[in-house]
């Protein structure tokens, strides 16, 4: 990378670097350091970026069964309805980040460190992909779950970039039953509860209850009730305020998310006391 005048000293930076010339290559702009978009160069930058990445935040197997929990449990609650007849939605569309989509790709082992090297050799060697599937997820990547009744029988079909991919022994179209114990198998059993504790060391409270009492705390803030507004994010943290230093270093975690939470609190106030103030 010298001889193009870019300082790509270590695996982070490579890895910015290479989420740069990406986002300026979908946005038709120049690429740094002149470098073609069909050139070994930027396959060479680009595999470094994505295989990084993957490595660092899905290389190991707790990380792909943890991480993508809580948003498969989400989408399985609509289908669960769904096929129990429950609710009226027929489409469900949710706008996320890359990484997102790599926690459910990682899971089911679509997208690996293994795979990006694979097919970045075969590149190299300008041979046929041995995973054609295994593409990091670039600009307008999608994944999209069809849910399909079948008179009680329900199926799902999971599609990455609107390819249909067989997930379950092969098939294209899996017993949603087959697909929930893939899903299960896949990421040890584990629960959104043992998400909460394992990745962020506690429990949360439902996200219901987290905004019912986050508007108690808006309230209690604008009426300059400071002690309720404590008490509040106390109750939605699981502090106590006369917690002994014992518990300091256990609660550290939950202290910053007490503070996160008040200090929104009050940005949001004094946001709206500017507005008030300038429309007066």
């Amino acid at each position: 990378m010298e001889d193009l005048g870019i300082d790509a000293g270590n695996p982070y930076s490579l890895g910015t670097f290479g989420d740069a010339i990406v986002c300026d290559y979908y946005d038709g702009r120049p690429l740094p350091g002149n470098i073609d978009p069909n050139s070994e160069v930027y396959l060479n930058v680009t595999f470094a970026r994505n295989w990084y990445f993957m490595q660092a935040l899905w290389g190991s197997e707790q990380q792909r069964q943890l991480l993508s929990v809580p948003l498969y449990n989400y989408i399985f609650d609509y289908f669960d309805a769904k096929a129990a007849g429950n609710t009226e939605f027929q489409f469900m569309f949710l706008s996320s980040a890359e990484t997102n989509l790599i926690d459910l790709l990682a899971t089911l082992n679509i997208l690996t460190p293994d795979c990006l090297r694979d097919n970045y050799l075969a590149d190299l060697g300008g041979q046929e992909r041995p995973h054609p599937n295994c593409n990091y997820t670039e600009f307008a990547s999608s994944i999209i779950l069809e849910f399909y009744n079948n008179g009680g029988s329900p199926t799902v079909v999971f599609k990455y970039n609107n390819v249909a991919i067989p997930v379950c022994s092969d098939q294209v179209e899996c017993p949603y039953s087959d697909f929930k114990n893939l899903i299960s198998q896949n990421t040890g059993g584990y629960s959104p509860d043992d998400y909460q504790r394992d990745c962020l060391g506690r429990t949360l409270p439902a996200f219901e209850s987290i905004f019912e009492r986050l508007g108690d705390a808006f309230k209690a803030k604008t009426e300059g009730a400071e002690h309720d507004l404590g008490d509040i994010i106390n109750d939605i943290t699981g502090n106590d305020d006369n917690d002994n230093d014992n518990n300091d270093n256990n609660n550290n975690d939950n202290n910053g998310i007490g503070d996160d939470i008040k200090d929104a609190v009050e940005n949001v106030v004094d946001d709206i006391k500017d507005i008030f103030h300038r429309d007066n």
